[in-house]
């Protein structure tokens, strides 16, 4: 049997509702239980099966899986993603995912924009975005999802700029050159959702507030997406 478990490692409660999540699909009878045991009763499975992947997502603070994290000796996998470079409490081997070196990173944005055969302007501009965005994949791919095609590339720089040096008004914590980069990316396509499909975005909001309660309902979900017709992402 081959399965895989995705959680958020974001703090300790989504982890441990993560836990919950597998729990549910695993295990059987522990509705009653604190969410802490039945956090331990998911690595006991795992620690006592094979042929599993699990991926903690989004530990940019390690004490969050202090304690949670299983003893596979072989028998499955985990994998930690996190932009925190001090990870030596973490037993485990790192593997950094560097910046994209700006060939790699033009090819990669020209591609996702459908740029087959790009002018020399049209190039150079990418070039510019590209160094701008620091080679951060991430936010290479917040770009092109934002530009989409060729000819929005020479206004995209000018609102980028514009949307960092209001992000740069406020405090940012952790990785500063990472988080600045690919929040303005984000906040520059959640701004335009905003005022492109303001119902897109009630669903959205709806999902971020509800994302950890066991109410969520599927109902009202099928409700609000019903709104958001014709949409292209």
């Amino acid at each position: 049997m081959h399965i895989f478990f995705w959680i958020s490692g974001v703090d300790r409660t989504e982890l441990l509702s993560g836990f919950g999540r597998v729990a549910r699909i695993l295990l059987c009878g522990m509705s009653l239980m604190r969410p802490e045991e039945i956090a331990k009763r998911v690595l006991q499975w795992l620690e006592g099966n094979e042929s599993w992947l699990l991926i903690v997502d989004n530990v940019d603070d390690v004490d969050v899986i202090a304690g949670y994290l299983p003893q596979s000796n072989g028998s499955g996998h985990t994998i930690i993603t996190t932009r925190n470079t001090h990870t030596a409490g973490i037993a485990a081997t790192g593997l950094e995912v560097r910046e994209m070196d700006r060939y790699s990173g033009v090819s990669f944005l020209l591609q996702r924009i459908g740029a087959v055969d790009p002018s020399t302007e049209i190039r150079e501009e990418v070039y510019q975005t590209v160094d701008t965005l620091g080679g951060l994949p991430l936010a290479i791919e917040q770009a092109a999802g934002y530009i989409k095609i060729p000819e929005n590339i020479p206004t995209y720089l000018s609102i980028f700029k514009r949307s960092r040096r209001q992000l740069l008004g406020r405090q940012l914590l952790g990785n500063h050159i990472y988080t600045e980069t690919v929040l303005t990316t984000w906040e520059m396509s959640f701004a335009r959702l905003q005022k492109t499909r303001p119902d897109a975005v009630t669903l959205l909001q709806y999902l971020a507030f509800m994302r950890n309660s066991r109410r969520l309902s599927q109902g009202r979900c099928k409700c609000l997406a019903s709104r958001v017709t014709n949409f292209d992402p």
